[in-house]
């Protein structure tokens, strides 16, 4: 008996106690969203200039002698200052030179009375810093893409997911007291780490606890509640004007989910993958009792041969290693398509996400409004993943993605509500894609690679956001135009490039390397119905 045939005659493939498990493990993800994206409200730039000698801290921003209004209009730049020239003078000397900011800042009021930029005045020379500590979170994702993915394989998927939570609490409260910037970056970047500790592994544990037919549910759901977690975030932003409050506030509701230690178990699937059948025997009986059904010791004992005595995989995933994934032109090909794919997706999706009002408009209402359009796409895409295709679901967001973004440029500039319109459904063109890819890039390599090839495409797409940190936050502000041509390029190439690859929806998985070879030849087909299950779905 093979472990889908367990859940679907005894267990339940959907059942109240998956219902409740599935919820559990994904709500983590609303905070792991709200961290990725909180830089953006933590670290906002307010309008400045530079103060004057002889300025005190209660003069006001607006500057009120005829010369210091001439001095902006002829510096042109909130960057620069008259130099030996006091705030009290009347007249300004023929000679005077420009200078930069040396005596610091003086910030218009606003929404936000603190900000990390306001703290450590990262504008001007310094505003790569805002920057760098959000590319240094894509960083962190990067490393534990690989270290998180290796350890819940050796270790099992509750402990890191549990470790992945003190983790992001942790480094949460930390930014909100630590007096240095450099020390905000390294706790950014553990936030980052903690990211796929939470996120990929709910995926995971979302996929184990189904049946085959529900397993699309995974990747969506997951993604479903990362859009909450926009949307949650831009509505807490309007509740505090520091940015202290703000990150704390985001951070300390995670000391909830330290009861998860009880309340969500070790993945049964594997238990089982590491021949702990009494353990997963006792999930399982449980997981029955809850949905209404039993299930025996001995059953559950009964599958543990399988693996092996009917695919003779096991030998298979020992040998194969990431170089096969380049040694033949095919799984090459496919690769690295994969590899660009996933660094479009990540690099437009996160660029938008994390400055979606760069063409103008209230930033917490792009939040709030982004993360609900999200979540229609998502829907549409449940509906149609196996009756388009996979491939042909891609190709449409990322077109779609990049129609919408060439469009701004036609609107004019005082329509800022349309631009921001199609900005935001751009990104939610991107979030469907993204919510495919997960299931699309495992379903694309056999069985013997199929962990290491999602590993490799999850790492290699944080080059993807690491960029997008700089796109967004640094460029952008002074190249909006520019920004939405690359934004659509990047994404018509990847739609492009989804051509080259082999439709998956109604076909059996590849579960050799021989496999995936023969799996290579179908490019332009159109899905088809199985007329017998595949592995994975029995």
């Amino acid at each position: 008996m093979k472990f889908e045939d367990l859940l679907r005659d005894h267990v339940g493939e959907f059942g109240p106690y998956q219902q409740v498990q599935y919820f559990l493990v994904n709500l983590p993800v609303i905070i792991t969203a709200m961290h990725v994206l909180s830089w953006t409200f933590t670290s906002e730039v307010l309008p400045h200039r530079c103060l004057y000698v002889g300025e005190n801290d209660t003069a006001p921003y607006e500057l009120a002698t005829n010369w210091s209004l001439k001095l902006m209009d002829e510096s042109g730049s909130s960057c620069l200052r008259y130099k030996n020239v006091s705030y009290s003078q009347e007249t300004i000397p023929e000679d005077a030179e420009l200078e930069s900011c040396i005596d610091g800042y003086r910030w218009k009021p606003s929404t936000y009375t603190s900000t990390a930029v306001t703290k450590w005045s990262l504008v001007c020379d310094q505003k790569w810093i805002r920057s760098f500590i959000q590319s240094v979170y894509h960083i962190g994702q990067f490393l534990g893409s690989f270290i998180c993915g290796t350890m819940s394989d050796r270790f099992g998927r509750k402990v890191v997911f549990f470790l992945a939570i003190i983790l992001q609490m942790f480094c949460g409260c930390m930014i909100a007291v630590v007096p240095y910037w450099p020390l905000v970056a390294l706790f950014r970047t553990g936030l980052g780490f903690s990211h796929p500790g939470l996120f990929l592994i709910a995926v995971v544990i979302g996929t184990e606890l189904v049946g085959p037919k529900q397993r699309i549910y995974a990747g969506v759901g997951s993604s479903a509640f990362f859009s909450l977690g926009q949307v949650f975030l831009g509505a807490v932003a309007y509740l505090f004007s520091e940015y202290q409050h703000l990150q704390l506030a985001i951070s300390i509701p995670g000391i909830i989910f330290f009861s998860y230690w009880w309340l969500v178990p070790e993945s049964a699937r594997w238990l089982l993958s590491k021949g702990r059948y009494k353990e997963a025997a006792a999930i399982l009986q449980r997981a029955a009792k809850f949905n209404g059904r039993t299930v025996s010791s001995e059953i559950v004992e009964s599958i543990e041969l399988v693996p092996i005595s009917e695919n003779g995989c096991e030998n298979k995933r020992r040998t194969a290693t990431a170089a096969d994934l380049f040694r033949s032109q095919s799984l090459r090909k496919r690769t690295l398509v994969a590899f660009y794919i996933w660094i479009a997706v990540a690099c437009v999706y996160y660029a938008l996400s994390i400055n979606p009002s760069f063409l103008g408009g209230d930033i917490n209402l792009s939040f709030i409004i982004g993360g609900f359009l999200e979540l229609p796409f998502l829907v549409v895409v449940l509906l149609a993943i196996n009756r388009i295709g996979r491939r042909w679901m891609l190709i449409v967001g990322f077109v779609l993605c990049a129609s919408l973004m060439l469009f701004t440029l036609v609107v004019p500039a005082e329509y800022k509500i349309i631009k921001l319109l199609l900005v935001l459904l751009a990104k939610s063109a991107l979030a469907s894609v993204y919510a495919i890819n997960y299931t699309y890039t495992s379903e694309l390599f056999p069985t013997v690679l199929r962990n290491t090839a999602m590993g490799l495409c999850s790492m290699i797409g944080r080059i993807g956001s690491f960029a997008a940190s700089y796109f967004a936050l640094w460029l952008a502000e002074d190249y909006a135009i520019l920004m939405s041509l690359l934004y659509s390029a990047i994404a018509l190439i990847a739609g492009g490039l989804c051509l080259l690859l082999p439709e998956t929806a109604g076909h059996d998985l590849a579960e050799t390397l021989a496999d995936a070879e023969k799996f290579s030849n179908r490019r332009l087909n159109i899905p088809q119905r199985k007329k017998q299950s595949s592995p994975s779905e029995e």
